[in-house]
């Protein structure tokens, strides 16, 4: 997302943090504000009360895609922050009245029943959550079966480890952060140079066996991120780079 596309939609997140992020109790409302009794019929989400479900309660799925949106825009702390609002462990038992292990589906915004639980064990919700945490703050993403790290992460955090699962093995990742500059072609002060055709690519993310290691690290530079990626394939260590975003440290948790 470049130019004019990249600045209106961050616009819009702006926009939907201020009207719609309220911090102190940790919900992100679906719109604002909600339909009353009075004014235009929008359907059955009129059925519920104003604040509640979808008329303009926290519909957590849109809670989640505005973290990830935030993510991908580059806001990092933004998106952090949305995601350990959504956290129910982050929520008073007595205000929520629903698991304080499970992310409901809804979240009330009504006077009186600010940060109640509705609907619990809607896996749509935890799926969206699980997937913005993994591929986006994390950066592990799955493309053509291979495994790459493009993470979008504070700058404090200097790194994370983690292991994959593969069919018949594992993979051991660790990602952290680089100490020097890292020039555009992939290595440090050769411009000139890059990688051999194929190396570029992150490792199998299904197929193989035993116990791979795999260490990305992470080198900032003006055109962005580059991740510089190495790994054990059989008895050949492979080395590439790949532009990325920003590191997570998984000990610290959300």
């Amino acid at each position: 997302m470049e130019g004019s596309d990249r600045e209106r939609a961050c616009q819009a997140v702006s926009a939907a943090l201020e009207r719609l992020y309220l911090p102190q109790a940790g919900v992100v409302k679906l719109f604002d504000p909600p339909f009353q009794d009075r004014g235009p019929d929008p359907g059955y989400i009129k059925g519920y009360l104003p604040g509640v479900r979808e008329n303009g309660g926290q519909y957590t799925h849109g809670a989640v895609w505005l973290a990830l949106a935030c993510l991908r825009l580059g806001r990092t702390e933004d998106g952090l922050e949305l995601l350990r609002a959504l956290l129910p462990e982050r929520r008073r038992t007595q205000i929520y009245q629903a698991e304080p292990y499970v992310l409901a589906a809804d979240v009330y915004a009504a006077p009186g029943h600010l940060g109640r639980g509705g609907w619990s064990w809607y896996t749509g919700a935890a799926g969206w959550y699980y997937r913005t945490a993994v591929e986006e703050l994390l950066g592990l993403k799955v493309r053509e079966g291979r495994l790459f790290v493009e993470p979008h992460l504070p700058e404090d955090w200097p790194g994370w480890t983690g292991e994959w699962e593969l069919d018949r093995g594992r993979l051991s990742i660790q990602v952290s952060r680089g100490e020097r500059a890292l020039r555009p072609a992939g290595r440090p002060g050769d411009p000139g140079r890059r990688p051999p055709p194929g190396t570029d690519r992150g490792p199998p993310a299904g197929s193989d066996s035993g116990t791979r290691e795999w260490k990305a690290l992470l080198f900032r530079e003006r055109c962005g991120m580059i991740t510089l990626f190495c790994f054990q394939e059989g008895n050949s260590l492979l080395k590439g780079h790949r532009k990325g975003g920003r590191p997570f440290r998984a000990e610290k948790g959300i």
